[in-house]
């Protein structure tokens, strides 16, 4: 986590924050939501168009004199965690953290489900009284009245979205991959790239994409 003071707002910030496919650096992304969080009130539209403007593997966090918000990327890359005690809010990127805290019970049924799934649903978590952010969801907690509330800034709905012939379409994914790939070229800086090949097509179209865009330090193996 890098921790990144503005004016009144300190933002804790981990992974990678891309917007408009360049890659934001903490005291960039402060400036950001400082136009959106006035401490009068959360302006919830502009915050919505402003997290579905980024894009990247991140949470963040972000305290003012009177809020706290909270939000994970469109697929929880790094999931973020909240409890609500009786005098205090507890956040934290770790589940175990806010149950060592508070000792909460166990619940039987999202035990179940975690039994038959892998995981729970929702924001429920296997203990009462610790939620999770939900992919494309944040989180405002008013410090001054209590409230906390949760909202969607992106959700997955499935639709015929395109008019478009399969050719234009496919033109379309070659586009969305070179920034992808892109993106994942400047948010490594340089570093070794190591790709696991299993012979399918994900890892195939991994390095297949670091060639085209002229990446040589690779590793592959099987």
């Amino acid at each position: 986590w890098t921790e990144v003071k503005s004016g009144d707002i300190t933002c804790w910030l981990k992974g990678t924050f891309f917007h408009e496919n360049e890659l934001l650096q903490g005291g960039d992304l402060a400036r950001l939501f400082s136009s959106v969080l006035e401490d009068s009130r959360i302006d919830h539209e502009a915050l919505k168009t402003l997290l579905l403007s980024l894009n990247g593997n991140f949470a963040l966090a972000l305290e003012t004199p009177r809020y706290v918000f909270c939000a994970v990327d469109r697929v929880r890359s790094i999931p973020l965690f909240y409890a609500v005690d009786e005098d205090e809010v507890l956040f934290s990127d770790d589940a175990n953290h806010l149950r060592d805290r508070l000792n909460p019970p166990f619940n039987e049924e999202n035990g179940a489900e975690f039994l038959v799934t892998g995981y729970v649903t929702g924001s429920d978590t296997l203990f009462d009284g610790i939620s999770q952010i939900q992919a494309g969801e944040y989180l405002a907690y008013d410090k001054k009245d209590g409230c906390l509330t949760t909202h969607f800034y992106h959700r997955f709905w499935h639709g015929n979205y395109f008019s478009d012939s399969e050719e234009e379409l496919l033109d379309r994914l070659d586009e969305i991959f070179v920034r992808v790939f892109q993106r994942l070229i400047k948010s490594t800086k340089d570093r070794q790239i190591v790709v696991p090949l299993s012979g399918g097509l994900d890892s195939r179209l991994i390095v297949a994409m670091l060639k085209r865009l002229g990446v040589e330090d690779v590793i592959c193996f099987t």
